[in-house]
C-alpha cells in the first residue's frame, strides 16, 4: 500500500460505546461486536480519526489504542465574537440594535451552535420582511441553548 488508509469515525461514541453488563441475550451480542471492533482496530493499518463530543460514553479499551488525544474547548467570548462576524454574511440586513460582544458575552455558543442561531435569525427576520434584530438573535439562542423540539421536531419558541 502506497499511503495507509484514512479512517474516519465521526460521533465515535456511537461505535466505541462502553460495554455493558450484559444481561440478556442482545447485551452478549453488543458486547461481542464491541470486542471484535477492537480486535480489527488493533489489526488496523492505517489512521484512524475519531471525533465526539461525549468521551465520557467511551469504553477504555478503545481510548488505550489512540496514540493522539485532541481536545477542542468551547469557544470564550473573544472566539465566540469572531464566529459571529464569520457567519453573518457581510451583506445580511442587520438592525441597528444588534450588538455582536453582547451576543459573544451573554451565550456560551459553539461555532455550529452560531452557525444555527444566525440562519433561523435570519430566517424570522425575512419571514417578518424586516432586518435581523438584537431580538430575533436572542431568541433564537435561547432556542438553540434549550434544544426542545416538538414531537414534530420543531423547536419550540416560534422558530
Amino acid at each position: 500500500m502506497k499511503n495507509p488508509p484514512v479512517l474516519f469515525l465521526n460521533e465515535a461514541d456511537q461505535f466505541l460505546h462502553r460495554r455493558i453488563n450484559a444481561s440478556k441475550s442482545a447485551d452478549h451480542m453488543y458486547n461481542q461486536m464491541q470486542n471484535i471492533f477492537l480486535e480489527q482496530l488493533e489489526q488496523f493499518k492505517g489512521v484512524l480519526i475519531a471525533t465526539t463530543n461525549l468521551v465520557e460514553n467511551m469504553d477504555t479499551a478503545f481510548s488505550r489504542r489512540f496514540h493522539y488525544k485532541i481536545e477542542f474547548k468551547r469557544p470564550g467570548p473573544d472566539e465566540r465574537l469572531r464566529l459571529w462576524q464569520v457567519h453573518i454574511p457581510e451583506k445580511a440586513p442587520l438592525a441597528e440594535d444588534v450588538d455582536l460582544r453582547y451576543l459573544a458575552e451573554c451565550y456560551d455558543l459553539s461555532g455550529g451552535q452560531i452557525a444555527v442561531v444566525v440562519r433561523n435569525a435570519a430566517t424570522k427576520a425575512a419571514r417578518r420582511g424586516n432586518k435581523i434584530s438584537l431580538d430575533d438573535f436572542i431568541r433564537a439562542c435561547e432556542v438553540e441553548l434549550t434544544g426542545n423540539f416538538d414531537d414534530k421536531g420543531r423547536a419550540i419558541a416560534g422558530f
